[in-house]
């Protein structure tokens, strides 16, 4: 089994919030950061994809629910078809 925290173990959460990005619609990345998440989804990717071939893979948050599925899906779309299959995130209590 293989445990990953997600906010910044995979996809870079702080340097996100310090760019000013949020979940809101109005909140708009540009072609460099884009650029910059895409290649950190490229090494998440692989890190993922690498544990999974080696057991269970575990995703945990201290955020709410869904906030995995919807900070993927926002900043690191490209690492979000690795998510499938995992089982469900849980909250860190």
């Amino acid at each position: 089994m293989l445990i990953f925290d997600w906010d910044d173990t995979l996809p870079p959460s702080t340097w996100v919030k310090q760019q000013g990005l949020s979940l809101d619609d109005s909140s708009t990345l540009t072609q460099e950061q884009i650029e910059k998440l895409q290649l950190a989804a490229k090494g998440a990717r692989h890190t993922l994809l690498a544990a999974k071939q080696r057991g269970c893979v575990i995703i945990v948050t201290n955020g709410e629910q869904g906030w995995v599925e919807l900070s993927c899906w926002k900043f690191m779309p490209l690492l979000y078809p690795v998510l499938e299959g995992l089982p469900d995130r849980k909250s860190v209590v």
